[in-house]
């Protein structure tokens, strides 16, 4: 599930399993379908295509006071031209999804997808440094939501040391996911391989426990 999220007054849309939530900025009358007209266009199952301008009235809407058609909307006939009635943009790829306020700015669309979490990617930063990226991440993990194992030299496995520290940073990860660190002391891991389990708990939020193996050579520290 995917929500476009904005400022104040929603529009809500479901389309092929995904709902945008169009939220905009200038009035309780808000109204743009930005995330639904980009949803379409790449919905592989659809039989149809979206062509030409099809997001003209869009455009219109957005930038009402000074529409580029030309044209003064003054529906009440009040002699004020009506102001805008929201964002109208595009996200920057298929592939990424992106919105201005996914992209770090302070207006526009933001896309969120919600739903159960889930891991999207594990990372070596530097030798005491594992990052992971989630998706829909809704909480805060600490140590607890983890297990840090060894590997003791005869395929089993043996509690490792805790982490140090966990930083969530939000946007952080690749493609706009949230992204969690955890950092070890220097060398307390060393010549041994390191699985991370992440566990199903309120702040990772997972369906099932996600693990991830960290194999290293016997004079490598992680």
């Amino acid at each position: 599930m995917l929500l476009a999220k904005g400022q104040c007054a929603r529009s809500v849309v479901s389309f092929c399993l995904l709902i945008a939530v169009a939220v905009g900025s200038a009035s309780a009358a808000t109204y743009y379908v930005s995330p639904r007209l980009d949803l379409i266009r790449t919905e592989p199952t659809c039989d149809y295509a979206c062509q030409g301008d099809v997001d003209n009235y869009m455009h219109e809407a957005a930038l009402a006071e000074d529409a580029p058609s030309g044209t003064v909307y003054d529906p009440n006939a009040s002699g004020r031209a009506l102001k805008s009635l929201g964002v109208h943009e595009h996200w920057n790829s298929a592939t990424t999804k992106q919105y201005s306020r996914n992209l770090g700015r302070s207006e526009g669309i933001e896309l969120l997808r919600v739903g159960p979490a889930s891991v999207v990617g594990w990372h070596v930063i530097c030798d005491d440094s594992v990052a992971i990226d989630f998706q829909s991440l809704p909480g805060e993990p600490g140590g607890s939501d983890f297990v840090v194992e060894v590997a003791d030299g005869s395929a089993g496995w043996l509690p490792g040391p805790d982490p140090v520290d966990v930083s969530v940073i939000r946007r952080a990860g690749e493609a706009g996911t949230d992204r969690v660190t955890l950092t070890w002391p220097e060398k307390a891991i060393k010549k041994q391989p390191l699985r991370v389990t992440v566990l199903l708990t309120a702040a990772t939020g997972l369906s099932c426990p996600d693990a991830f193996c960290f194999g290293k050579s016997s004079d490598e520290t992680l």
